[in-house]
């Protein structure tokens, strides 16, 4: 007679095999919540990503979850042909939406960021190349930078180019990518603007339009301008205003040809020569130029001036 199992050694092996299936389940899960909830699971990340990229990744003073809300006090990004320095920074995001195809940003806020690129060197002088863009995440975030350098890529000398109270909305979904607004501070005036890049197409769909303001001894200047198309044509509009100069401007491009301005036209009254460059003669001018591209890539075109106050050379107009 054959003997059967024995129950204590059966009921050892389901146990063996209950705990293993649970370690199975539990043990990554375990991993995730040290990984997403824990300042050392953030460090942990951190030191991955830099080994993973093949950059210079350092973050100093780094506290908080990778979850969120997460906080740098100073980080630094280095490649052969970038050098970037942002700090101190805080970010609140949703990780998780990653796995729906969404970076969502709640806030990401950088006190001062730092940038240098190295020149790039010509080749063969020829046209740059349409870039086709494939975003890995559409982003939906809340950006708020209140200081940025461009800085030159080798001590010349030179200031760095310096913007400021850069605060920006972003959404994406279906392929497009949108800027729902952005207000920044530039060295030469206000810049408020939005629009749209569609990476679900190509050439890819550009819809933009904005408005800038600017002070220049004294004058205020107002501009407004719009970009529509897509990278292979784009047409862009402008209209501005200020110190009794009335003007607008329309343009055709093609960005990456060999030529790309392929029309213009621009209308401007009431320039004053005077109003702008010392010793120049005065006048009130009302300038109407058109230009567009003939064959074999020649410019040409028509430029009228009238002159609504004119005045002797030796009397200082014109």
């Amino acid at each position: 007679m054959t003997a059967g199992p024995n129950p204590k050694t059966s009921g050892g092996l389901r146990r063996i095999l209950l705990a293993t299936l649970a370690a199975l389940v539990v043990l990554p899960l375990l991993f995730s919540g040290w990984l997403l909830a824990t300042e050392s699971g953030a460090r942990f990340a951190f030191d991955m990503a830099r080994r993973a990229s093949g950059v210079s990744l350092v973050a100093e003073g780094l506290s908080g979850r990778l979850i969120g809300p997460l906080s740098v006090e100073s980080l630094y990004v280095s490649t052969p042909d970038l050098r970037v320095e942002a700090g101190p920074l805080e970010l609140d995001w949703r990780p998780l939406r990653l796995l729906g195809g969404s970076l969502h940003i709640d806030l990401l806020k950088v006190d001062t960021v730092r940038v240098a690129m190295r020149p790039s060197v010509d080749d063969a002088g020829g046209p740059p190349q349409m870039p086709q863009i494939a975003l890995p995440f559409l982003v939906d975030a809340e950006l708020v930078l209140d200081r940025i350098l461009l800085e030159p890529w080798s001590e010349d000398g030179n200031a760095p180019l310096a913007f400021s109270e850069l605060r920006a909305s972003l959404s994406g979904e279906g392929g497009v990518q949108r800027v729902d607004s952005m207000q920044l501070t530039s060295p030469w005036g206000e810049i408020s603007l939005s629009g749209s890049l569609d990476t679900g197409v190509f050439p890819h769909g550009v819809l933009a339009e904005g408005t800038a303001r600017a002070v220049l001894d004294g004058r205020e200047f107002m501009l407004s301008f719009a970009a529509k198309g897509d990278l292979s044509r784009l047409e862009l509009r402008a209209e501005g205003a200020g110190e009794n100069l009335v003007g607008d401007a329309e343009a055709q491009i093609a960005p990456f040809e060999a030529l790309p301005l392929l029309g213009a036209r621009l209308a401007l009254d009431g320039f004053d020569p005077a109003a702008f460059v010392a010793g120049a003669p005065s006048a009130l001018l009302a300038v109407d130029a058109r230009i567009a591209t003939v064959a074999d890539g020649v410019l040409e075109g028509d430029v009228a001036v009238r002159n609504a106050q004119p005045a002797r050379a030796d009397e200082g107009g014109l």
